[in-house]
C-alpha cells in the first residue's frame, strides 16, 4: 500500500493536467484514450483497483510492477481456483482456508465508491466475450454481476454494442442509468479485436464513472517505478528507504547521466550496454510480459539493438535483474488427488488491492524451477491461489 501511494503521488505529480502528464510520460491520447474532463474523478480513483507483482528473493520481496484497471488479470481465475480447492479439500479438517473472494472484495469497493460519490448503487460491467479465450460464455462477467448484487447493488453486464440502446433509453445520460461502471477490458486487446471505443467515450461523456479511471494507467506505466527508484524531490527519507528495500534499481532509459547501482553518477546508456547480464529492458507501456527483454536470455547483438533503439525512442526502462529464491511446494495430482510431489519453483506473488483494502493473493510459476518471463498467456505458467496460513 505504501508503494502504491508513492506511485500515485508520482503519477499525479507529473503534471497539473492530463496533457502535462501525457507529455511527462511521453505518451499520447492514442495510448490512453479514455480520459474524462473530470480531473478530480480521474485522480481520486486512479488507485482503486491494483495488483502488484512481487518476486521473493534472499533479501526479501521485490516489486516488479503494478497492474491496474478493472480488467486486471486474475480475478476470475483466482475466484474459481479458490472454489475448486475449497470443494476438493474443504472436507479435510486438517486444511483451513483464510482468504477472501476477489469478486466480493471488488464489489465492496464499488459499494464504498457509491457511498462516497453519493450516487445510487447501480453498476454496469462493460466487457466482451470476444475478449475471452476458449469460450463465448459471459460467465466471468455474470460472476461479477452476482457479487455486486450480493452487496445490495443493482448490476448488469453489457457488450459494447449494447451501450447504444442503453444510452438511447436515457437520452445519452449514462449516469442516470448506471452511475458507476466497471471497465472489464484492456485497450490493446480491444484494439486487436477491432472493437470501436467511440461508444465507450459516449458512455463516459454521459456521466457514468468508469472505474478505474484512465489516470490509473500512469500507475502501471513502468516509468513511475523508475522515477521513484531514481528519487523525486518530494520523497522523504522513509519514502526512499521503502523504495530502496522493495523496488529493484530502475531507470527510464535515455542517453543521460544517472545514479548507477553502485551509487556513482555515470553515463546510463554505456552502463546498460556493458551490463547485459544484470539488466531487464521493459517498455513503459506493456502487459503480460510481452514487451520485456531479459538481458541474459538474448544475444549481445540483440541486446545492443533493443537498448539503443529504446534509448532513442524514450519508451522504456531498465531494471536490475532480481534472482528469485526457491520455494518448495507440495503439489497433489492424480485421479483422487492422492499423488504428492515436492516441486521447487520461483513464483511471482500478487495480492489484489480494492479500494484501501488488500485482498487475497495468487502465485504464477513455472513447475520446472526455471525463471524468466512468468505469465500464463504466451508463456504457459501455472497458477495457484494463496492462503495466508
Amino acid at each position: 500500500m505504501a508503494l502504491l501511494k508513492l506511485s500515485k503521488r508520482a503519477a499525479l505529480g507529473a503534471g497539473d493536467s492530463t496533457s502535462e502528464r501525457l507529455e511527462a510520460y511521453g505518451a499520447t491520447e492514442q495510448d490512453y484514450p479514455l480520459f474524462t474532463s473530470d480531473l478530480a474523478f480521474e485522480d481520486r480513483y486512479s488507485d482503486v483497483i491494483a495488483r502488484p507483482d512481487f518476486v521473493l528473493t534472499e533479501s526479501g520481496p521485490k516489486l516488479l510492477e503494478f497492474n491496474v484497471s478493472g480488467a486486471v488479470g486474475g480475478v476470475p481465475k483466482l475466484a474459481c481456483r479458490q472454489a475448486g480447492l475449497q470443494a476438493a479439500y474443504g472436507r479435510r479438517d486438517s486444511i483451513r482456508w483464510n482468504w477472501s473472494n476477489p469478486y466480493d472484495d471488488r464489489a465492496r469497493a464499488f459499494s464504498n465508491v457509491a457511498i462516497r460519490e453519493g450516487v445510487d448503487g447501480r453498476v454496469l460491467v462493460i466487457g466482451s466475450t470476444r475478449d475471452l479465450q476458449h469460450t463465448d460464455s459471459a460467465k466471468c462477467f455474470d460472476l461479477e454481476v452476482e457479487a455486486l448484487q450480493r452487496q445490495g447493488m443493482v448490476a448488469d453486464f453489457s457488450e459494447p454494442e449494447d451501450l447504444e440502446s442503453i444510452l438511447d433509453s436515457v437520452n445519452g445520460n449514462s449516469r442516470a442509468a448506471f452511475p458507476l461502471s466497471l471497465r472489464m477490458f484492456t485497450i490493446p486487446e480491444w484494439a486487436e479485436l477491432g472493437i470501436d471505443l467511440n461508444i465507450v467515450r459516449r458512455w463516459l461523456k454521459g456521466g457514468s464513472l468508469l472505474l478505474t479511471s484512465q489516470t490509473a494507467s500512469f500507475l502501471a506505466n513502468k516509468k513511475t517505478l523508475a522515477w521513484l527508484s531514481e528519487g523525486m524531490p518530494w520523497m522523504t527519507r522513509q519514502d526512499r528507504a521503502t523504495v530502496a528495500e522493495f523496488v529493484p534499481w530502475s531507470r527510464y532509459l535515455a542517453d543521460r547521466q544517472s545514479t548507477l547501482p553502485n551509487g556513482a553518477i555515470g553515463a546510463l546508456l554505456p552502463f546498460c550496454l556493458k551490463n547485459q547480464e544484470r539488466l531487464v529492458l521493459k517498455q513503459a507501456i506493456g502487459m503480460q510480459g510481452l514487451q520485456v527483454t531479459i538481458g541474459r536470455e538474448v544475444t549481445e547483438l540483440e541486446w545492443h539493438g533493443c537498448v539503443t533503439a529504446s534509448a532513442i525512442a524514450g519508451n522504456s526502462i531498465v531494471q536490475e535483474y532480481v534472482e528469485p529464491c526457491s520455494q518448495q511446494v507440495w503439489m497433489s495430482h492424480g485421479r483422487y488427488e492422492d499423488q504428492l510431489e515436492l516441486l521447487k519453483m520461483r513464483p511471482i506473488i500478487s495480492f489484489f488491492v480494492f479500494g484501501d483494502c488488500v485482498g487475497s493473493g495468487w502465485a504464477r510459476f513455472r513447475p520446472d524451477h526455471s525463471y524468466g518471463i512468468v505469465s500464463c498467456q504466451g508463456f504457459g505458467a501455472f497458477e495457484a491461489p494463496i492462503a495466508s496460513n
